[in-house]
């Protein structure tokens, strides 16, 4: 079987559409077609039906299956051949989000370059189930997500339970609850809130997987909070929020990364559920049965450590507050 016309048809599975293909790998539709038609007279069966759309037929996902186990055993031994010659240059493909990617590759890269100067490093920001495909398929070596929806073909190793915050300008818990109760506010919810005591606040309000659990927060606290925003982007929530008009939710890792531009009169409360503090988990994943060189290691074992930084730093605050 011909190398690429396999490679056309990974690369037509993954979008069943010949003109979307056709652009995103830079070749015209007829090409790909030759080469589809072609494998289809080799193997001696249609790989697809083509009305009224294109999907695979079973003996489709068979030779996909196929090609998909041949991709990554190649790249196995590319990739094992490499630290054999002791290669110290190459690409890694990361995938997170804005907001993780720049938490954790400002702690890294230096002392990931300083030690692999030739390594290129690729990224890709992309949301959690999109990330999960592409390093289920070998197209990114590593991602840091929040969810994992579905551990087929994968190797899931959490990195930290980061811990939710609300967060409250002081000037808005003043202004909405004069300076008595805001006194009074304020040292209840030093070491914890579940909301309860801030129901006449207005709130940027998250439309995300930790958005749900905030809501079940207010939930639990038995009112509908007075939205003045809502965004899947916690940056943008907590960027109006540092203007001081509204109440906004974060983790320890989204306001760690902010350093220098946290208001000073900005109070952090840890958010409780069900009594508890409430926590959204973070899981590195890399494909299941795929060799990654010795840089791609070497990366993953620094963002371990950062994480771990991440956790120790974390501890250590709480502890002071708990004093």
């Amino acid at each position: 079987m011909d190398s690429t016309s396999l490679y056309y048809f990974r690369e037509l599975s993954k979008d069943l559409n010949m003109h979307r293909t056709a652009e995103r790998i830079f070749v015209s539709q007829q090409t790909i077609s030759n080469h589809i038609l072609k494998l289809e007279e080799e193997l001696g069966c249609r790989l697809y039906e083509r009305k009224p759309g294109l999907t695979l037929t079973d003996a489709g996902r068979e030779v996909l299956g196929f090609v998909d186990e041949m991709t990554l055993q190649q790249d196995n031994l590319k990739n094992t051949l490499a630290d054999i010659n002791n290669e110290e240059k190459g690409s890694i493909c990361f995938g997170a989000s804005m907001l993780r990617l720049g938490s954790c590759l400002p702690a890294v890269m230096p002392a990931f370059h300083a030690r692999y100067p030739k390594v290129e490093m690729k990224l890709k920001d992309r949301m959690e189930r999109e990330l999960e495909a592409l390093v289920r398929a070998g197209e990114a070596d590593l991602g840091i997500i929040v969810e994992v929806t579905d551990e087929k073909d994968l190797i899931v190793e959490p990195m930290l339970d980061d811990q939710v915050y609300v967060c409250v300008p002081d000037r808005l818990l003043r202004e909405v609850y004069g300076e008595k109760d805001a006194d009074r506010i304020r040292c209840r919810c030093a070491h914890g809130t579940d909301l309860r005591d801030l129901e006449k606040l207005p709130f940027c309000l998250l439309e995300n997987r930790l958005g749900t659990e905030i809501q079940k927060c207010f939930d639990e606290a038995g009112y509908a909070p007075e939205v003045c925003m809502t965004s899947s982007f916690m940056q943008i929530a907590a960027s109006v929020g540092f203007s001081g008009i509204a109440a906004f939710f974060t983790t320890q890792v989204a306001i760690g990364s902010r350093g220098n531009d946290i208001p000073a009169d900005l109070n952090i409360f840890p958010l409780y559920q069900h009594g508890k503090p409430l926590y959204h988990r973070i899981y590195m994943i890399r494909r299941d049965k795929r060799y990654l060189p010795a840089f791609t290691r070497y990366f993953a074992e620094l963002l371990k450590d950062h994480y771990r930084e991440v956790a120790r730093q974390h501890a250590e605050r709480v502890a002071k507050r708990v004093r």
